[in-house]
């Protein structure tokens, strides 16, 4: 009739069923998909349990390290459909639902195996991560220091510029050099550095000998003047008074 229906309404005899069913079955712990009507799980559980045992026998396990056959890829199990005997094979991120024929994988693998061969994955995946991020950041960086390079002067164009620039910096100093000297008032005749008090007293010694040889000529002059009028002893001419005698008429 297409109605869902319990177990229990034809059942007589139950067998019981566990999560471990579930599990292999690849059901979720989800009470609406292995739980019946009357709460408990399914009985169904218990009679595919048996096919699935048989056909995951032929089935590699979840996380386990597959060869593709067509072209040598390597790649791990990422999904199983056992009832479909299908696997869905992750090659480098790319994920591919084939037939489990077209797969190689070792089955004596078991879980602690497969465990531990994805955390040595893992690593690896890390470390090649780091590596291709590593050689980036040196390609990058080889190519900033490229730009810096080309836009960096060469040392010959530098020793110009500081030519060139020494050049200017010379003719503005002249310039202004120039500059100053034509503002700057002309002088007179330089004068004589000697101070001003020897210049007097150099003046007044001059002085002082012109006045001593003026003296000494008037002395001289008036000496030969009073030569001239000075009486002779015993007479003579004169044109003085005689003197009077003593017996004068």
């Amino acid at each position: 009739c297409g109605h869902e229906l319990c177990c229990k309404t034809f059942l007589l005899d139950f067998v019981p069923v566990t999560m471990k069913m579930a599990k292999n079955q690849g059901l979720g712990l989800d009470n609406n998909k292995i739980s019946g009507m009357c709460g408990r799980l399914k009985c169904c559980l218990k009679y595919e349990d048996e096919l699935y045992d048989q056909l995951r026998k032929t089935m590699p396990i979840s996380g386990q390290p597959a060869i593709r056959k067509s072209d040598g890829a390597e790649g791990w199990v990422a999904g199983l459909n056992v009832l479909m005997q299908t696997v869905v094979l992750n090659v480098q991120g790319a994920r591919e639902e084939i037939p489990v024929e077209e797969i190689e994988f070792d089955p004596k693998m078991n879980e602690r195996q497969v465990r531990r061969w994805q955390k040595e994955m893992r690593e690896g995946l890390r470390v090649a991560a780091e590596e291709r991020a590593r050689e980036r950041q040196d390609r990058e960086r080889a190519k900033a220091d490229r730009q810096a390079a080309r836009m960096a002067p060469s040392p010959a164009s530098e020793g110009n510029d500081s030519d060139e620039s020494a050049n200017e910096s010379n003719e503005g100093g002249e310039g202004e050099e120039n500059k100053q000297r034509e503002s700057r008032p002309r002088r007179g005749p330089r004068r004589s550095n000697r101070p001003s008090s020897e210049r007097r007293e150099g003046g007044g010694d001059e002085s002082v000998s012109t006045q001593g040889d003026g003296g000494q000529r008037k002395k001289r002059r008036r000496r030969s003047r009073g030569g001239r009028g000075r009486k002779k002893p015993g007479g003579g001419g004169g044109n003085g008074p005689a003197p009077s005698g003593g017996g004068g008429e």
